[in-house]
């Protein structure tokens, strides 16, 4: 596949959809399934369009499932989870994600059947249920260590060092923080585009603003934010410049704070504009906590989009 980046969208898109095509055409279900996430996420992700993105998985889903094949039935459920996470539509992504968990185990698919395990486990953290994230997160991780598998056993702490994050109770903070700051080390040679790195050092920042630790928080943060620069479709660009709006004005940096905060309000704007369907729409902007208190936060400064 060729470099995209620097290109322009409109190339990058056509070259996404032409190794697509070529992979469906030579009847490779892996090399769908890596064409179909680039095409997932470095086009519709990126451009904050989550909707599409669900028509363009759910398209693709309905051929796999007429050719009978398994496996790359296992993979889009599992990445249209992902998707429906990052919506806030937790219940149907909690099942799309175990679906796609059991049949990868089922199939000996170790190589994905982690990753599967490491979301369903921070699906469950979104619904409450702290306890049972934890299990599975761990569960994730005892695997890859078994398995020597770095990469998978980085993705497991650093997501449960956020579920400690997202649960907040104060005696398991520097826990939290310690198990992401480990996964970050196994991190640096193996995540290419810094997608899991700018998330886990986004993640370790916000522990170390909750822990009252702003100059530490604030070097997490900046590298977190650095790490975007090369990536074309960074998880969670909201939440990255919240926290790190966050920490400025902790830091009494009002003016600087507010710039950061108005790029969280535009990236949450930008997806709810390419959301037609209301309930998805509903859900990004009510459900996912980050972005009400992006929203909320906007609304006590007096930041609206113009």
């Amino acid at each position: 596949m060729p470099n995209l980046l620097g290109q322009p969208h409109e190339e990058a898109e056509l070259c996404l959809r032409q190794s697509l095509n070529i992979a469906r055409s030579i009847g490779s279900s892996q090399q769908i399934s890596m064409a179909a996430s680039n095409l997932a996420g470095l086009h519709y992700e990126r451009r904050g369009d989550f909707e599409g993105c669900l028509q363009f998985l759910d398209t693709w889903l309905e051929k796999a499932k007429v050719a009978g094949d398994d496996w790359l039935v296992a993979f889009l459920r599992y990445y249209r989870g992902r998707v429906l996470l990052q919506l806030g539509q937790y219940d149907r992504a909690n099942r799309s994600l175990a679906t796609a968990s059991q049949v990868m185990e089922k199939l000996g698919d170790l190589r994905l059947g982690l990753p599967s395990r490491v979301w369903s486990g921070l699906v469950q953290a979104y619904l409450g249920d702290y306890e049972g994230s934890a299990g599975t997160l761990l569960a994730a991780a005892e695997r890859a260590r078994e398995a020597r598998n770095d990469f998978e056993l980085a993705m497991a702490l650093v997501v449960r060092g956020f579920v400690d994050l997202l649960a907040g109770r104060v005696e398991t903070l520097r826990g939290g923080l310690e198990r992401v700051l480990e996964g970050l080390d196994l991190l640096p040679d193996a995540d290419v585009l810094h997608s899991w790195s700018g998330f886990g050092y986004e993640t370790a920042a916000a522990l170390h603003l909750m822990l009252g630790e702003t100059d530490e928080a604030l070097q997490c943060s900046t590298q977190g934010l650095r790490m975007m620069e090369s990536d074309p479709a960074p998880w969670w660009p909201e939440r990255r410049h919240f926290t790190h709006s966050r920490i400025l004005r902790a830091l009494g940096q009002e003016g600087e704070a507010d710039l950061y905060l108005r790029q969280a309000y535009d990236r949450v704007m930008l997806v709810a504009g390419n959301t037609q369907y209301q309930e998805l729409r509903r859900s990004w902007l009510e459900n996912v906590e980050v972005n009400r208190e992006i929203l909320a936060a906007c609304a006590q400064r007096g930041i609206s989009r113009v």
